[in-house]
C-alpha cells in the first residue's frame, strides 16, 4: 500500500509539472510570438524515402519537419509499397511504373531503352492483332505508305518486328521482345483518344464489320 501511495504522489507532481510547462511555454509564444513547436509536412526529395526533422530558429522556436516520399516523375504521395525503378533509382507510383522483361521501370527509363512515338505503339498494336501488309496498316492507322515505312524500319533497328514470306506475299509480325514493348507502351499510350478509337476500329473488323 505504501508502494502505491508513493507511486500516485510522484504522477501528481509529474503532473503537475507538465501543466506549468505548458503555462510557461504559452507565456512565451503569447509574449515574444514565437512557435515553440511547428510541424511541418512537406514531399521528400528525389530518390529519398522519407525523413524526420527537428530544427531551431534563432529566437528559441522549434520547427518538426517530416518529409514525406512521393512519386519522383509526377508527384503522387507514396504508400509503403512503393516501387523503385531498376534504371533510375527513382521512387515510382504505380501509375508510372512499367514491366519490361521481368523489371520495373519508369516511363523515362522506357522511353531512353525504346524510345518510341505514338505512330509506332499503334503499328505494334496493328502487328500485334495479326494486321501485317502494309495496305491494312495504311487503311487502318490512316498514315502515308512512308511513314508507314519509316516507322516499320524503326520497330526493325530495335527488333521488335520479323518479316514471313516474300514479296508481295510477304507479312509483317512482332517478335518475342516486340510483344513484350507492345505490353509496356499500352500503360502509356493505351488510354489516349485516337488509341481506343484504333483497339475499336480493329475489334469492330474482327467482328465481321466493315473498316472505315
Amino acid at each position: 500500500m505504501e508502494n502505491i501511495s508513493s507511486i500516485k504522489e510522484i504522477l501528481k507532481a509529474l503532473v503537475k509539472e507538465i501543466e506549468e510547462l505548458k503555462i510557461r511555454v504559452s507565456r512565451l509564444e503569447n509574449r515574444e510570438g514565437n512557435v515553440i513547436l511547428e510541424e511541418i509536412h512537406s514531399p521528400e526529395v528525389e530518390k529519398l524515402i522519407g525523413r524526420k526533422i527537428l530544427l531551431t530558429g534563432p529566437s528559441g522556436q522549434v520547427r518538426k519537419v517530416i518529409t514525406h516520399p512521393t512519386c519522383d516523375i509526377c508527384g503522387r504521395y507514396l504508400a509503403e509499397d512503393f516501387i523503385i525503378c531498376q534504371a533510375c533509382k527513382r521512387k515510382i507510383c504505380d501509375l508510372c511504373a512499367v514491366k519490361y522483361n521481368g523489371k520495373t521501370y519508369c516511363q523515362n527509363c522506357l522511353r531512353d531503352m525504346i524510345p518510341l512515338e505514338k505512330k509506332d505503339f499503334k503499328l505494334l498494336m496493328l502487328l500485334a492483332n495479326k494486321i501485317g501488309r502494309i495496305s491494312e496498316i495504311t487503311e487502318y492507322s490512316g498514315m502515308g505508305k512512308e511513314d508507314v515505312l519509316n516507322s516499320l524500319r524503326k520497330l526493325k533497328a530495335y527488333k521488335l518486328v520479323i518479316k514471313r514470306g516474300l514479296s508481295i506475299l510477304s507479312e509483317i509480325m512482332l517478335s518475342e521482345n516486340g510483344l513484350s514493348v507492345f505490353a509496356s507502351y499500352s500503360k502509356i499510350y493505351g488510354n489516349e483518344k485516337d488509341v481506343i478509337e484504333l483497339a475499336k476500329k480493329i475489334s469492330s473488323t474482327r467482328r465481321g464489320d466493315r473498316v472505315g
